[in-house]
């Protein structure tokens, strides 16, 4: 299958933090052509899913450098985005979680020890 070809050659690593990259900030037309080729990538395919779910994003934070979680990264900065980057963000996040038991848990239990 070409989506195993195209993440077996280490697309996913390269792809994942253009969307949130400082570095990519005034190029909006490549965040959001990063967001639709991960959104593909991810879409009812659970090792890619759980890839993204483990990837991690670096920015700038006070003059250092700090790592976080990938996938909340995207909704921090597709929340502050245009229409066209939440849409993508939001296209992502559902096929990531659409028919993926185990990643919906994981993204869910920490809202529920905050309750």
């Amino acid at each position: 299958m070409l989506r195993d070809a195209v993440l077996a050659s280490g697309a996913f690593p390269l792809l994942s933090p253009l969307p949130t990259s400082p570095a990519t900030a005034t190029d909006q037309a490549l965040r959001l052509a990063s967001l639709a080729a991960l959104s593909r990538l991810v879409h009812r395919h659970p090792t890619a899913a759980a890839q993204l779910a483990a990837a991690r994003a670096t920015r700038p934070l006070a003059g250092k450098s700090i790592s976080e979680p990938m996938l909340p990264r995207f909704l921090a900065v597709g929340l502050r985005s245009n229409p066209m980057h939440q849409a993508l963000t939001l296209e992502l996040f559902c096929s990531a979680l659409e028919a993926n038991p185990r990643l919906q848990l994981a993204l869910a239990a920490p809202l529920a020890t905050r309750a």
